[in-house]
């Protein structure tokens, strides 16, 4: 079975996870283990590697103190 690519809402999700968590000040792993993760998996999001179901994008998105819609901006 091909893999599947990231189509451009998987990397747009990627990147903002990316971008407010740094913006925080947080490392990868930081962030995985508020919420439950390990930071491999936390990596493969922000990559768009694998996508991100919508209760872990929620947990995220209220670690990162953002309102859930900020992840699909841009």
């Amino acid at each position: 079975m091909p893999r599947r690519q990231p189509d451009a809402l998987d990397r747009l999700i990627g990147r903002n996870i990316r971008q407010q968590r740094l913006k925080r000040g947080l490392s990868q792993t930081e962030l995985a283990d508020a919420i439950g993760i390990r930071f491999q998996q936390l990596q493969k999001y922000e990559k768009a590697k694998n996508r991100i179901t919508a209760s872990r994008l929620y947990l995220i998105a209220r670690r990162l103190d953002v309102p859930f819609e900020v992840m699909f901006e841009g």
